[in-house]
């Protein structure tokens, strides 16, 4: 476990926990989030009485920025399976998952707001995007899984391909 937590967990609320990011100053995932990450997947399959798990962000223009690839020198293959294993395990789980956005939300990060059960975004304020493909990338944190899904194969290559970001009234749509 780091020495610094990516975020902290809230578990006053009987049956809800509520993990807010605090990954200054714009909450990128490095691979030390994926671990806690895990941690809280396993955590939540352990206690039964969690029913619902918030994520939310203390920073008001960012839920969360992308994968900070300049603390991840080594970018081998199997670093990202934690990762793909705490989006499964989210979307599969019995507790019911909510991302609480306001601010941007990005690559990898996106596609963890994806897995969620639900999306609260403010209409001011959050913004998607999965710029990958506009970079040389493949969207790999499974947005090309989730989003024809949640909007259609049209709307999903449109977001996918065009690698723009877009706001909450273009996502409600």
């Amino acid at each position: 476990m780091p020495n610094q937590s990516q975020f902290n967990i809230d578990r006053s609320r009987p049956g809800r926990w509520t993990a807010t990011f605090t990954n200054p100053p714009i909450n990128m995932f490095n691979f030390a989030t994926i671990d806690e990450l895990e941690t809280l997947m396993t955590d939540l399959e352990s206690d039964p009485s969690v029913k619902v798990m918030v994520f939310q962000s203390a920073n008001p223009d960012f839920f969360c920025a992308h994968l900070d690839l300049s603390k991840t020198a080594d970018l081998r293959r199997s670093h990202f399976s934690p990762c793909f294993s705490f989006v499964e395990r989210l979307a599969f789980s019995p507790v019911v998952s909510i991302a609480k956005i306001r601010g941007r939300t990005r690559g990898i990060d996106n596609e963890f707001v994806l897995a969620c059960d639900m999306r609260l975004a403010s209409r001011q304020k959050a913004q998607f995007g999965n710029f990958e493909v506009g970079a040389g990338l493949v969207p790999g944190g499974g947005a090309l899984e989730w989003l024809p899904r949640l909007v259609g194969r049209a709307r999903a290559l449109e977001i996918a391909l065009g690698a723009d970001d877009f706001d909450a009234d273009v996502a409600e749509r």
